[in-house]
């Protein structure tokens, strides 16, 4: 569990983004890091990463709450936002062009419950600018569906799913399988790879070409896995046997990535960091793919782990939320990238990231929803961590 100050200071950052935990609605983004949504969401400006890795912060506030009251009013707050990006990205937004392709009764995996849940195929990224015609880029710019925003999206499903049980969890995990359901065809060809990006209707950006083996693959599986477990622990076997098929399709995928060349540590923060969490989940492999990558990853820790990444804060905040999953007390070491963890803590040890990101108003500075959401996950990472020993094999 977090120390109190931590706690105290995550909270802080949490409340500036999404407002108190006393049943308030949640705040919309600062117009420069969302797009609008539409009809009864036209009020609601929401992105799918920032809002993903808050749902997980807000567990992790629960987590650690000493009171049943705190605990409740955490959860409580994950769920709101949960649903307010569910429910705003998963239609199209204020903006023309952000077509969405609605489920048929003739689809091969349509389920009727199921698309109640998410009538929609797909979520949005959010973006602010979106092309008319309805096709978006081959690049960041407009707005559209990205796999490494899902996933997370999926993942903090399953984190609030679990932490909730019961019939409130079932519906965010029921949800979370529908998602699966409607995109997985869409952005998976078997054996093949992983689309990085669709269109907002979830149709290919003809530009990009057809799905290559990819790291999507290996935080999707993951993603993918965690989701199913949830549908199995809370009791909803026949929903989990649905996603059976899309779990095992992405796994393949995840194995065909990682025994290539391609699979390496990162040079970036944010991709090294999230490269942390991925091999905190997996398997090891006794001196395979996954083994190498952990040396690479500390190997490379010193320069990722620097306050020279501050340009950018929230890169450099998904390298600490990584160097942090790395020595959780879950790993099945001390930690899995040594050399990070002095690092880590020389960066956050005084509070002045806490402090510099504090001081900033909302929308009054460049990503600033963004980087105190990250920093908000650095300050306790437990919903990124495994709550056992249990490993994913990828293999």
């Amino acid at each position: 569990m977090a120390a109190p100050i931590r706690v105290q200071q995550q909270r802080l950052l949490l409340t500036q983004v999404y407002g108190t935990f006393e049943g308030t609605p949640v705040k919309p983004l600062p117009r420069d890091e969302a797009g609008l949504g539409s009809g009864r969401k036209s009020h609601q400006r929401r992105y799918l990463w920032t809002d993903a890795f808050g749902v997980v912060a807000l567990v992790a506030q629960a987590r650690s709450a000493t009171t049943t009251a705190a605990h409740d009013a955490a959860l409580q707050a994950a769920a709101a936002l949960a649903d307010e990006t569910f429910e705003t990205l998963g239609a199209p937004g204020a903006l023309l062009g952000t077509h969405m392709t609605s489920w048929t009764t003739d689809d091969a995996d349509y389920d009727a419950a199921l698309a109640l849940l998410a009538p929609n195929i797909g979520l949005r990224i959010g973006k602010s600018s979106a092309n008319p015609s309805g096709k978006s880029d081959a690049g960041m710019d407009l707005d559209g569906q990205y796999f490494h925003y899902l996933d997370k999206a999926l993942f903090a499903s399953a984190v609030l799913a679990e932490e909730a049980g019961d019939d409130a969890g079932t519906r965010h995990a029921l949800r979370a399988a529908a998602i699966i359901l409607g995109v997985h065809k869409h952005f998976t060809v078997p054996g093949e790879g992983v689309h990085w990006k669709l269109n907002t209707d979830a149709t290919p950006i003809r530009v990009l070409g057809p799905p290559r083996p990819s790291s999507d693959a290996i935080f999707g599986f993951i993603a993918y896995k965690r989701v199913r477990n949830a549908l199995v622990a809370l009791g909803q076997i026949s929903r989990a046997n649905q996603i059976a098929q899309a779990v095992e399709e992405m796994r393949v995928l995840a194995a065909k990535f990682a025994s290539s060349t391609h699979w390496r540590a990162s040079s970036d923060p944010l991709g090294w960091g999230l490269q942390c969490i991925e091999a905190h989940w997996l398997a090891p492999d006794d001196g395979g793919p996954r083994d190498r990558l952990v040396r690479e990853l500390d190997e490379v820790s010193r320069w990722v782990l620097s306050p020279t990444h501050l340009s950018l804060p929230f890169r450099l905040y998904g390298a600490l939320i990584g160097a942090n999953v790395s020595s959780s007390s879950s790993s099945s070491s001390s930690s899995l990238v040594p050399n990070a963890i002095q690092q880590a803590a020389a960066l956050t040890s005084e509070g002045a990231l806490v402090s510099r990101e504090l001081s900033c108003g909302i929308g009054s500075t460049p990503h600033s929803a963004i980087n105190k959401v990250m920093l908000a996950n650095v300050l306790d990472v437990s919903g990124w961590c495994r709550r056992d020993c249990f490993c994913v094999p990828y293999y």
